[in-house]
């Protein structure tokens, strides 16, 4: 079930009209970051993945998805694969700024 609904967040989601999501270079990073912010996003997840699951080790990033948008912000759902092959998600919170861009980074489901 949970596999379905992240399969259908990108589509409901380009369904609600414009969007200034982009794909990356990367196939499975779909995200409205851009160059050096993903591997800030990246570095951050690795990091904040360790603090959350020091038995659990960070691998990689598996994949990005939106999930929605407001005024203030994007939400993506980041998913990261751990040890033994464990995937993590988290809900990934961008905020574009004029200079400077912040990432508030929080779990939003794992292991599975």
């Amino acid at each position: 079930m949970k596999l379905l609904v992240l399969a259908l967040v990108p589509f409901l989601f380009a369904c609600s009209g414009p969007s200034t999501v982009a794909r990356t270079d990367e196939p499975n990073l779909t995200t409205a970051a851009t160059g050096r912010l993903v591997d800030d996003i990246k570095r951050d997840l690795a990091g904040d993945h360790n603090a959350f699951h020091p038995e659990c080790a960070f691998e990689r990033v598996i994949s990005a998805a939106p999930i929605s948008k407001d005024e203030k912000a994007t939400y993506e759902a980041w998913s990261v694969e751990g040890c033994s092959g464990k995937v993590f998600t988290y809900k990934v919170m961008i905020i574009f700024g004029s200079g400077s861009n912040s990432v508030m980074i929080s779990p939003l489901e794992g292991p599975h």
